[in-house]
């Protein structure tokens, strides 16, 4: 098996952007802007796997370069402005049973 892949992994450590793990399942971050989960007994070699192949783990990060990765995906993607609220009639709106003014 080639040193960038672990086993039961499908994906190479060169694809790999970043990670997080709560007890034994991993969250990762694709250089494609893709989430991957993994279930994986062996925590501690699979970390060292990440550590090796220098994926980032996002909590040893202080957060400026998750905003930056952020400001940099979202400004790939536009953003759709919402749609104006109409504005309703008072005379038409009752909250409580019997109020409505015909």
């Amino acid at each position: 098996m080639p040193k960038n892949s672990f086993p039961g992994f499908h994906l190479p450590a060169e694809e790999l952007s970043a990670f997080s793990v709560v007890e034994d399942i991993f969250i990762l971050s694709t250089k494609q802007n893709k989430l991957v989960t993994f279930y994986c007994k062996e925590t501690v070699d699979f970390l060292q796997w990440l550590e090796v192949h220098h994926v980032r783990d996002v909590k040893q990060n202080d957060g400026a370069a998750v905003r930056k990765e952020v400001r940099e995906v979202m400004s790939k993607t536009p953003l759709k402005q919402p749609k104006p609220l109409k504005r309703l009639n008072s005379q038409s709106v009752s909250f409580l049973p019997g109020e409505a003014k015909n």
